[in-house]
C-alpha cells in the first residue's frame, strides 16, 4: 500500500481504508504507518480476546467494530449497536496500551 492509494477527503485532512468484512480505518494525515498502527491495534485486540475469551469472541469483536480512527492521537472506535458487548471496550483499551496510548473513546452507531 502506498500513501497515494489511500482515499483522502477533499481537503487532505484524513484518509479512509475500507475492506469488506473489516472495520474502516480512518486516520488524520493519511500516511501508511498510521493505518498499519490501527491494524496492529485491531490485531492485538483480537489476540487478547482469543487468549482470554476464545476465538468466537475474537471474531465477534472484529465484527462488532464499524470503524477505528486515529485523528491527531484521539482514538475512537465505532461499534455496531446490535453486535457490541461491554467487554469489548476493555479489550480494545488494553490493545491500545500496547501502542503506548491510553485514551480512547467508544461510540455506538446511533451516536454518529
Amino acid at each position: 500500500m502506498t500513501d497515494a492509494s489511500i482515499p483522502v477527503d477533499p481537503k487532505g485532512q484524513f484518509g479512509t481504508i475500507r475492506l469488506i468484512g473489516q472495520p474502516d480505518l480512518i486516520a488524520h494525515r493519511p500516511e501508511s504507518w498510521r493505518f498499519f498502527r490501527l491494524t496492529r491495534i485491531i490485531g492485538a485486540a483480537k489476540a487478547i480476546a482469543t487468549q482470554e475469551l476464545g476465538a468466537d469472541t475474537a471474531h465477534a469483536l472484529v465484527a462488532a467494530m464499524s470503524w477505528i480512527s486515529d485523528l491527531k492521537g484521539d482514538f475512537t472506535v465505532g461499534w455496531h449497536p446490535s453486535k457490541h458487548r461491554p467487554e469489548f471496550n476493555a479489550i480494545v483499551t488494553r490493545a491500545l496500551s500496547i501502542e503506548g496510548e491510553t485514551d480512547i473513546e467508544f461510540r455506538l452507531a446511533s451516536d454518529f
